[in-house]
């Protein structure tokens, strides 16, 4: 009597157990992924007796377009290749919004080494030209002709530096050692007798640094030193270092530690200054206390800033 007959049903591979199909004799999946399968179907008479043999249907379902793997590699390539073009246009993007941003601090420095060549520069030389033409008038070993002439030494010495910065020729380091020459130089201007106070190491590392930056890096370091030697009486330690992910330059002291409420002074602009070249650049300034006493400056710049014009990777 085959209207009674029940069937019961799997698919290896999507179904775990035998399915009880009644009578009826349609089985029905969806969304079955790509691959082999093997059905099985088995009867049951009205007796509940099972027949002794399942029939058996193997069968194949193709992949679409997008389930083969060669696509999912594609996709994920292509993936990667859009995140490579995303990162390459933002770093694209970002060089250029520096090379603005240096233009436009070139266009100010040039305005600016003009007003100081056509005010302060004139006047400091007409004051040191006053300053020559009262010497002839003290007696030649008199205590204070000898004083006015240290004092015209230094003034000239000044001059000189002015005119060093409004050429900028002091942007232009050939090599850490002209670095360190300068900065020494000018510490005995502005202190005389402080150079043997510094310990400058690593000085090679700025043969490696973009020259555009060596403008403001030589001005943190300078004022970072002049800030140090003026509150601290033991020696200042100054640091450059080349590393793979940063340009690094580190100034300490070992005083009594910065006052955090100096850092907002009305007035002074030199702790404000040295921020205000770091942020320029796009580099980083952490001014601290060190736990054995004094004060870190630490300046880093980025590799892809500090070297981007120098081949490093």
């Amino acid at each position: 009597m085959p209207q009674r007959i029940k069937f019961r049903y799997r698919l290896l591979g999507a179904d775990t157990q035998w399915e009880d199909a009644g009578v009826r004799r349609t089985a029905f999946y969806k969304h079955l992924a790509p691959g082999d399968y093997t059905f099985e179907a088995s009867a049951v008479n009205e007796h509940g007796v099972a027949s002794s043999r399942a029939g058996i249907l193997r069968f194949r379902i193709a992949p679409h377009l997008t389930q083969t793997a060669w696509f999912r590699t594609l996709c994920i390539a292509a993936g990667i290749a859009i995140l490579f073009l995303a990162y390459r246009l933002r770093v694209r993007h970002l060089a250029a919004r520096m090379e603005e941003r240096f233009s436009i601090r070139t266009a100010e420095r040039e305005s600016l080494a003009r007003s100081l060549h056509d005010t302060f520069l004139q006047s400091l030389q007409g004051l040191l030209l006053s300053m020559q033409a009262l010497t002839p008038k003290l007696p030649p070993e008199g205590t204070a002709r000898r004083d006015l002439d240290t004092l015209i030494e230094r003034a000239r010495r000044v001059l000189v530096e002015g005119r060093d910065e409004v050429k900028g020729l002091r942007s232009e380091f050939d090599s850490g050692a002209q670095f360190r020459d300068v900065l020494l130089r000018d510490m005995e201007t502005i202190l005389p007798g402080s150079g043997a106070r510094i310990a400058l190491a690593g000085a090679e590392a700025i043969d490696r640094l973009d020259p555009r930056l060596h403008h403001d890096v030589y001005a943190i370091a300078r004022e970072a030193l002049v800030n140090a030697l003026c509150h601290t009486a033991g020696p200042v330690e100054i640091q450059a270092r080349d590393e793979e992910q940063h340009f690094l330059l580190t100034v300490r002291d070992h005083g009594r530690g910065l006052d955090p409420s100096r850092k907002h002074t009305p007035g002074h602009y030199g702790l404000r200054g040295m921020l205000e070249h770091a942020a320029q650049i796009g580099a980083k300034l952490d001014i601290d206390n060190t736990e054995e006493g004094g004060t870190r400056i630490v300046l880093s710049i980025p590799a892809g800033l500090a070297y981007r014009h120098k081949g490093r990777r």
